[in-house]
C-alpha cells in the first residue's frame, strides 16, 4: 500500500485494502483533540532457512508467518471530555471578549484612582474644572 514497489506479489494470501488497513485520525481543529482514531497493523515473523530442523519445520523455510493483528478504534469520547471540549471551543471564546472589556475598564479606573491619590484631587475636581474647594 502506498509504496513504489508492490511487496504483496511475493506473498500468498496478502491483499492489502486501503479502506480496511489504513490508519485514520480525525482531529478537532481548534484544540487538536482526536475525535476519532483507527490504527490497524499486522506483525509478521520472517523465517530463515530451516535446514537442520525436522521436516515439519523445514516447509516454513523462507516464509513470512503472520504473528498477530492489532486494531485500535477510538469511536466515542467520554461525556466529560465532550463537555469540556464544547466549553473550551464554544463558550470560552465568547466569554473572553466580555472579560477583556471588564478588565480594560478596571485598568482605566485603577489608573484614574492612582492618579487622584497621587495628586490629592477628587474625581469631581478632575471632571469639573469650575469646582472650587470651600
Amino acid at each position: 500500500m502506498d509504496t513504489a514497489y508492490n511487496f504483496s506479489k511475493h506473498f500468498e494470501g496478502l491483499s492489502p485494502d486501503k479502506e480496511k488497513h489504513e490508519a485514520e485520525v480525525i482531529l478537532e481543529p481548534t484544540m487538536g483533540i482526536p475525535l476519532e482514531e483507527k490504527y490497524r497493523f499486522q506483525v509478521n515473523i520472517p523465517l530463515p532457512d530451516m535446514k537442520g530442523f525436522n521436516k515439519d519445520l523445514q516447509r516454513f523455510s523462507h516464509m513470512v508467518i503472520p504473528s498477530f493483528w492489532y486494531e485500535f478504534d477510538l469511536d466515542d469520547m467520554s461525556t466529560l471530555t465532550t463537555i469540556l471540549m464544547h466549553i473550551s471551543v464554544h463558550i470560552v471564546p465568547n466569554i473572553q471578549a466580555i472579560f477583556m472589556v471588564i478588565f480594560l475598564v478596571l485598568i482605566v479606573y485603577s489608573c484614574l484612582r492612582i492618579y487622584l491619590l497621587l495628586t490629592n484631587k477628587t474625581l469631581r475636581e478632575l471632571l469639573c474644572a469650575t469646582y472650587k474647594k470651600k
